[in-house]
């Protein structure tokens, strides 16, 4: 509907807060509002975002359920930032990020068309309706890669990111090359704005290509291309246990 994922989760207490639900982040974050209720801060993180950095205060994790079920994480503390500005983006409040450090537990199933979010039995499902497979690879933070790229590049890998806004990014050299329509494409790849992803090509792609100067920087998301939100949401799709 033009606009991030957004999960209700409860605490302990009870209290429901929104969360944004986003296969980019290898961790889950509060807004830094909650800081009083979370306790002692145990620390401070460096956190990039496209080339923007900025500190996180480390806490330890509280309970998280969705609905009646207690949530897994993979490690006990959680991050906080400063929220409003995406909260104001959006429309709406959100109160903190759900990462890969809880999401990888699950097998879960985003069915846009329904408005649904199912968790799914990978064991005991009848996965031939599942549609096309895609290898997923983890990058060495928790955070999930494939081997394609919308372009339809050889050897070019994407992180799938449903925080992200429009269908994706490139690298420089591949936005170069997306957007250089003087040479024809090679056979299986596409040119602006068209799109390319398991031998199907894709319509109205819009794709933002990285600034060289911040892929100098420390940051892991702009190594790669990425896979957003808007593109996903064409599809049903589903992730299974790496």
């Amino acid at each position: 509907r033009g606009n991030w994922l957004i999960v209700t989760l409860r605490l302990e207490s009870g209290e429901q807060l929104p969360f944004l639900l986003d296969t980019g982040s290898p961790c889950t974050f509060f807004d830094k509002s909650r800081e009083p209720e979370l306790g002692d801060r145990l620390g401070t993180a460096t956190l990039w975002n496209f080339g923007a950095k900025r500190d996180s205060g480390i806490y330890a994790a509280p309970k998280l359920y969705l609905g009646n079920t207690p949530l897994m994480m993979t490690g006990t503390n959680i991050g906080t930032e400063d929220f409003k500005p995406l909260a104001t983006k959006a429309g709406r409040p959100i109160l903190g990020i759900l990462g890969l450090d809880c999401l990888e537990h699950y097998c879960i199933q985003l069915d846009f068309a329904a408005r649904r979010m199912r968790f799914l039995d990978d064991e005991q499902a009848n996965k031939k309706r599942w549609g096309k497979p895609f290898p997923l690879t983890d990058r060495g933070d928790g955070c999930l890669m494939v081997s394609e790229n919308l372009i339809g590049a050889k050897g070019a890998c994407s992180l799938i990111d449903t925080g992200c806004f429009p269908d994706g990014w490139l690298t420089p050299d591949l936005f170069q090359q997306w957007t250089n329509h003087a040479n024809p494409p090679a056979a299986g790849e596409a040119r602006a704005h068209n799109g390319v992803l398991g031998g199907e090509t894709y319509p109205d792609v819009w794709l933002d290509g990285l600034d060289s100067k911040s892929m100098k920087s420390d940051e892991t998301n702009i190594k790669y291309n990425g896979i957003g939100l808007p593109f996903l949401a064409r599809h049903q799709i589903g992730r299974a246990h790496v």
